[in-house]
């Protein structure tokens, strides 16, 4: 289901690659987790059209960015958690690359955990 401009909610989960072989559905991994499962429920009643989609990449930020390009998106929207300041200097951060990286602008959300 599309808008009258043809825009659609593409809702990205990232899969680790080992947990992924040729037997995998991918869709059915995606719609199994609880974020991805009620973001869609959300969507759906505000009418708006959505999709799921499942990439096995083991590195996030390579993820994201290769789902924005597969996807054609015009924007990604992202949502934040709170992380202790040693936490993102030992990990990372993916939304700092992905806002490094993007061939797309990147609205991102603060987490409502505060």
């Amino acid at each position: 289901m599309e808008q009258e401009d043809g825009s659609e909610v593409v809702l990205l989960s990232i899969l680790d690659p080992e947990t992924v072989d040729d037997t995998t559905n991918i869709d059915d991994r995606v719609s199994e987790r609880a974020a991805i499962q009620s973001a869609k429920e959300e969507l759906i009643d505000a009418d708006l059209p959505v999709t799921t989609l499942g990439i096995p990449n083991a590195n996030r930020p390579d993820g994201i960015i290769q789902g924005i390009k597969q996807t054609n998106a015009d924007r990604a929207y992202m949502y934040s958690r709170k992380r202790t300041p040693a936490g993102k200097a030992i990990f990372g951060s993916t939304i700092g690359d992905v806002l490094a990286r993007s061939p797309v602008p990147v609205v991102v959300i603060p987490s409502m955990d505060r």
